[in-house]
C-alpha cells in the first residue's frame, strides 16, 4: 500500500520538501509579520500602572547595571530585560516599547 503524499512530503511544482524544507522559515516568517500587523493596527501602548513600573525597572537596568530588584515587577527579569535590551536598540520610544510585546506575541503563536 502506497504511503499517502501527505504523510511524508509536500510536492509542489516537482519539488520535495518535508518538514525541514523552506516550508517552516516561511510560515515563520509570514507569522511575525501578521504578529507585527495586529500590534501596530490594535495599539494597547504601555497606558497601565504596571507597564510605569515595567519601564522603570528597564530603566533602572539601563543607567544602573545588574541591581537587587526593588519591587516585584523589577523581579520579572526576562520581560523587565527584554524591555531594557529594546530600549537600548531603539530609543526610549513608543516603537521600542512595543517591539518586546511584538516578540512575545510571535513567539506565543508559535507555540500554539
Amino acid at each position: 500500500m502506497p504511503i499517502p503524499e501527505t504523510l511524508s512530503h509536500i510536492h509542489l511544482q516537482g519539488r520535495t520538501r518535508g518538514v525541514g524544507g523552506r516550508l517552516l522559515p516561511r510560515a515563520l516568517i509570514l507569522l511575525i509579520v501578521a504578529s507585527v500587523c495586529v500590534s501596530l493596527a490594535l495599539p494597547t501602548g504601555f497606558a497601565g500602572w504596571d507597564d510605569l513600573h515595567y519601564l522603570q525597572a528597564a530603566q533602572r537596568w539601563i543607567a544602573e547595571g545588574a541591581h537587587v530588584p526593588a519591587n516585584h515587577w523589577a523581579t520579572r527579569l526576562p520581560y523587565v530585560l527584554t524591555i531594557a535590551a529594546s530600549l537600548r536598540l531603539f530609543g526610549l520610544s513608543v516603537f521600542a516599547l512595543t517591539v518586546p510585546n511584538t516578540i512575545l506575541f510571535a513567539l506565543t503563536l508559535l507555540l500554539v
